[in-house]
């Protein structure tokens, strides 16, 4: 697993990504799948910074809910997890 970010155009406006084998998952749908329905609430989710070995504990940082920009960090169960 990969984590980082898709910039379009070279703009302002970027989505959190991770890679799974080559292929690109939204952030925030590989979230919301996995049982964190909090990030539902955050404005953007704009990059991921880091990834833990075993991908359960991702990194990185968006706009929260008052529009403010957070850092996050957010842990699965390995139960949970499509990491492979």
């Amino acid at each position: 697993m990969i984590g980082g970010a898709f910039v379009p155009d070279f703009g302002a406006d970027r989505d959190a990504l991770l890679w799974f084998n080559g292929q690109p998952v939204d952030l925030r749908d590989y979230l919301l799948g996995h049982g964190v329905p909090e990030v539902g609430d955050w404005n953007a989710l704009n990059s991921v910074t880091a990834v833990s070995s075993d991908g359960q504990t991702i990194a990185g940082w968006g706009v929260g809910p008052d529009f403010l920009i957070h850092g996050f960090v957010v842990s699965l169960s390995p139960s949970g997890s499509k990491g492979d």
